[in-house]
């Protein structure tokens, strides 16, 4: 389950599921009376998207028109098999009913872009771990799950939702109960660093391990550090474009430029290209240049995206992901990050995907 938020590295080109729109979803509550023939109810649900995602993915872009269609499948696995847990208590399936509620609400965000889901997979995540009714290994997934979800998504969560108290929780009972299943000193560690920094989101490729990501995770909590202390420094790039392009910052003096990391993978920075190409379309004969870095495997999906959604600025990529050269020179740790460089050529944001527009007027203005 963990693996279902790291396996799309590729949106498809064209989703591989046999959608007939014709075909309603099922209903989100359970139809059947008995605990049986509740349960073959939910399995036939599940089927109708039973493929594993592969490891290039099915992601369906944000505007694929049967995006929404199949998220409502998702979301209707995920809701028949909460009712089963909570109606058939004592049922022998209700272990399995909880995996399938955890993997459908999982598969959804992956595959569908469905973010509004992640309070729900945390909340459930983090209560499935804490059961002592369920298998141990079962139990360290669900907690591996929790804090992933909340150290690389905090950020879409509720201000209900006390992300760091859950983390602490996790982690002493962890260290309680699962000691013998694998490294849970780490889950102390990361609960302690999620007090201090509101949002720790970085590649998904540094969960891929069935452990967390532990000394991963510290280089991340070092790099953004010193990326702050980067501000007002100078910054530049120079590189060749995939489209040949000679691309160099520092001939860039009296423009402001937002820098993007980003890939066709990741929905959060998939939003990002769409906002720049607005704020490009408004504030480039002002006095804005975009330039991406993209963490993307493959170039052709890289230059696909780019004629299909006709953007103008240039791209560096070398197919490294979150080993990029770019990346890794700026210290940046999530895809999605904007930096907005001011038009003396120095270092003035680091999150520039948070009030974007506002951010580049008032540099504009400078």
């Amino acid at each position: 389950m963990v693996a279902a938020l790291s396996t799309a590295n590729v949106p498809a080109q064209g989703n591989s599921y046999m959608v007939s729109r014709k075909e309603p979803p099922p209903s989100n509550a359970l139809e059947s009376k008995s605990p049986a023939e509740a349960w073959n109810e939910i399995e036939k649900a599940a089927s109708r998207f039973n493929s594993p995602s592969p490891q290039l993915g099915n992601s369906l872009r944000p505007d694929d028109p049967d995006r929404t269609y199949i998220e409502s499948w998702f979301l209707a696995t995920a809701d028949k098999a909460r009712e089963f847990y909570t109606r058939f208590s004592k049922d022998s399936h209700v272990p399995e009913a909880k995996e399938k509620e955890i993997e459908a609400l999982c598969r959804a965000l992956d595959e569908t872009y469905a973010t509004n889901l992640v309070p729900r997979i945390f909340i459930r995540a983090a209560a499935f771990a804490k059961d002592a009714s369920m298998n141990k290994s079962k139990r360290f997934v669900y907690c591996n799950l929790a804090f992933l979800i909340g150290v690389t998504r905090r950020n879409l969560m509720p201000d209900t939702i006390n992300v760091p108290a859950q983390l602490e929780s996790l982690a002493r009972m962890a260290e309680k109960d699962l000691r013998e299943l694998g490294q849970v000193h780490l889950f102390s560690l990361l609960a302690e660093d999620s007090k201090a920094e509101k949002n720790r989101p970085f590649f998904r490729r540094a969960v891929d391990s069935p452990e967390m990501p532990g000394f991963s995770y510290r280089i991340v909590t070092t790099a953004l550090a010193r990326q702050s202390e980067r501000i007002g420094q100078p910054f530049t790039l120079s590189f060749t474009a995939i489209d040949g392009r000679l691309v160099d910052t520092a001939e860039m003096k009296d423009k402001v430029v937002a820098i993007d990391f980003w890939g066709t993978a990741y929905p959060e920075s998939f939003a990002n290209v769409l906002r720049l190409q607005k704020a490009y379309s408004k504030f480039h004969t002002k006095g804005l240049e975009v330039i991406g870095v993209n963490v993307d495997q493959n170039s052709e999906t890289l230059k696909n995206f780019v004629a299909e959604h006709k953007i103008e600025w240039p791209q560096y990529w070398d197919g490294k992901e979150a080993d990029n050269k770019m990346v890794l020179n700026a210290l940046v740790t999530r895809a999605g990050t904007i930096l907005l460089v001011d038009k003396a050529g120095l270092l003035r944001d680091i999150k520039g995907d948070e009030d974007l527009n506002l951010k580049i007027e008032a540099l504009l203005k400078q």
